[in-house]
This record gives structure tokens, sequence and C-alpha cells, in this order.
């Protein structure tokens, strides 16, 4: 009987923590920013695809650029090292951008508002230079 209550309290325990994991449907689709006042789901927009590793530490990011003139379709990988998962949110770095002169250097928050939406938000002490780009989701 005791193990069993040790083994009942252990689950609840851990309930918590594995309630608040990241959800990686919450990826999916085609995707487009936006940091002005206009309409993102554009043919002249950047779109991306957005791809958490099995072992969730690494987030690629694939980059269309739809529009670039004589390349149809051309492409660009990012790759960002994930920090932390939580719910609703994942805290990421750029590979490669260990310059702090680097405008993407930093530990920036991809914070999900909703279904199909979501916010860049840099959360390290550059903070108050960078521009928060709203991302939604134009295709699933």
């Amino acid at each position: 009987m005791p193990s069993r209550s040790i083994a009942v309290a252990c689950a609840l325990a851990a309930a918590p923590l594995l309630a608040n994991a990241f959800d990686t449907r919450e990826l999916q689709g085609l995707w487009a920013e936006s940091a002005q006042n206009r309409y993102a789901c554009t043919a002249t927009n950047r779109y991306q695809r957005l791809e958490l590793a099995a072992d969730r530490r690494t987030l690629t990011i694939t980059v269309e650029h739809r529009a670039r003139a004589g390349k149809a379709n051309a492409r660009e990988h990012l790759a960002l090292a994930v920090i932390r998962d939580e719910d609703h949110a994942l805290t990421v770095r750029f590979v490669g951008h260990d310059d702090p002169g680097d405008p993407l250097f930093g530990d920036w928050q991809m914070s999900f508002l909703g279904p199909g939406v979501y916010r860049w938000h840099l959360v390290s002490k550059h903070e108050s230079l960078q521009p928060a780009p709203i991302v939604v989701r134009c295709e699933p």
C-alpha cells in the first residue's frame, strides 16, 4: 500500500509539469509576420514554416521569399536554440548571432496569443530597442 501511495503522489506532482509543456501543434502551418499595420498574408510577404526538433532543443524556421525577383520560392533556414519551453511560449536564441551588436542577439520569446497568432518578444536587456512583430498563421 505505501508504494501505491508514493506512485500516486509522484503522478500527481508531475501532472502540472506535464500540463505546462509546449504543444508543438501550435507551430503547424504557414506563417507570415508584420511589424506594421498591414495585412500579413499577402503574396509579397515572407512566409515561414516552424519545426521543433524531436529533442525539443532546436527550432528551425524555414523562410520562403515568394516575391524575390528572379528567384521563385527562394528559401533560407534559421536555426534557433530552445532555451525554455512552457505553456504557449518558446524562449529561443538565434544560432550564430552571438555579437551584442547583432539585431538578433539575445533571448527571444515566441508567445502564442491564441490559435494562429504569436508575437516575437526580446526578453534580454535590449528589449526596448526591438519591435514586436505579430505573426499569423496564413494556411493550416
